[in-house]
């Protein structure tokens, strides 16, 4: 990262770590949760109406979204710092847009390839989830400096070598 968040123009700043790293989690938990956790709720969710089943995955993928944004955005401040919480709106918003699409591309892909395209208004909703609620994680997370330097470790020792 060549650019503090507090220079130049903020909105133009994006952590790609950090936008891989919400990615990540977003993936893992996503497997996690769906695959493993509501599996083997199943039962209960099908007997439930439909309308209350998907209001659970809302409020499921609703308290995930903003855990791992909070994650992601706390990651942020710990590395580089944060002056002000605007300062990681640019990439709170890259991370959900880049989880998003992901998801929505592997999804789509797996419609075609059972041959069931279908398309709903929902998918709109579901953006601005991923969208929504990594910006509610950086309401979360309080502003403050770096709290470890950036440095590598070669750096750190090229420097105690010319010190000594």
């Amino acid at each position: 990262m060549s650019r503090y968040p507090g220079q130049g123009r903020w909105f133009t700043w994006v952590c790609w770590r950090t936008v891989g790293l919400f990615v990540v989690l977003d993936v893992v938990t996503f497997v996690l949760v769906y695959w493993a956790l509501l599996s083997s709720l199943a039962p209960v969710l099908t007997s439930v109406e439909p309308v209350v089943a998907m209001a659970f995955g809302w409020v499921v993928s609703a308290v995930r979204l903003t855990w791992i944004g909070m994650i992601a955005v706390r990651s942020l401040r710990r590395r580089h710092g944060l002056p002000e919480r605007v300062h990681a709106v640019p990439t709170a918003v890259v991370a959900g847009l880049l989880a998003f699409f992901l998801h929505f591309f592997f999804g789509m892909a797996a419609a075609l390839a059972i041959g069931d395209l279908t398309w709903s208004w929902l998918v709109l909703f579901d953006l601005a989830q991923w969208v929504g609620f990594p910006l509610l994680a950086v309401a979360l997370v309080s502003a403050g400096p770096p709290e470890r330097p950036l440095y590598s470790r070669r750096l750190l020792l090229s420097r105690e070598r010319a010190d000594a």
